[in-house]
Formats: structure tokens, C-alpha cells, sequence
């Protein structure tokens, strides 16, 4: 499994528009030969502060928080969650050493109050199969 970040850039608090970004989760199958066939998997993300449906990013150096979320679709519509909270993905890898990259796209909402600062979270990612 491989990750790309979702990277915001600078947040300005003033701005009336959204900071939006793109990454990745990508999965390989790592089959052997004699039991590779088309396995079904489903990929969840959790959440690391706050939770699926209100993401926050907390400042490295101190407890001030930004809000954020992340979906599943282009049109930042459809949370990308757990199944109970949010919405899970399930895709199908075929072959052995295929490789399936799911895009994820984030929303950090305008108008926040932050302080200046480094934000980071880490949800966790689940791969069920």
C-alpha cells in the first residue's frame, strides 16, 4: 500500500474560498501465482482527531485545530469514511502485482480562526479483503 498526502498549502483565514487538494491510496495485490484471481477489497478511512464526517488537523506545536474534510468524488459530495460514519470504497484488483490507486479529494472549509502554524492529522486507512 502506498499514500500520497493531502497537501492544503497555505491556509489564508481571511479568504472566501476553500483550499482544495488531491492525493492517493494505492493497493497491490501481491498474489502468488497458484492463488491469484480477481480479489475484492474495501478501503476505509478513519479518522485521527475529531471524526470521518468532521475532520480536524490539530497545530504541531500547540491544541488549535482546522477543519477539513475528505470524499470520494471530484465534486466533493460523497465523505470517504468508515461504513458506519462515512463511505467505504470496494474495488476489485485482477492479477497478481496489479496495482488499483484510489483518488482522494480534500476540502479545508474558508473563514476559519487559526493560528499561524504547522496543522497535520493521520487517519488511518483499513483495507478489508
Amino acid at each position: 500500500m502506498g499514500t500520497s498526502p493531502l497537501n492544503f498549502g497555505q491556509y489564508d483565514p481571511i479568504s472566501a474560498f476553500d483550499n482544495l487538494a488531491q492525493g492517493y491510496v494505492e493497493v497491490r495485490c501481491t498474489c502468488t501465482f497458484s492463488d491469484c484471481a480477481t480479489v475484492n477489497y474495501k478501503l476505509e478511512l478513519g479518522a485521527d482527531h475529531g471524526t470521518v464526517t468532521a475532520r480536524t488537523m490539530q497545530r504541531l506545536t500547540g491544541t488549535e485545530t482546522l477543519s477539513y474534510f475528505v470524499y470520494k468524488d471530484l465534486l466533493r459530495q460523497q465523505n470517504f469514511g468508515m461504513t458506519t460514519s462515512g463511505m467505504s470504497v470496494t474495488y476489485s484488483v485482477l492479477l497478481m502485482n496489479s496495482y488499483q490507486r484510489t483518488t482522494v479529494y480534500g476540502k479545508m472549509t474558508a473563514k476559519q480562526t487559526a493560528r499561524v502554524g504547522d496543522y497535520r492529522d493521520s487517519p488511518g486507512i483499513t483495507i478489508t479483503y
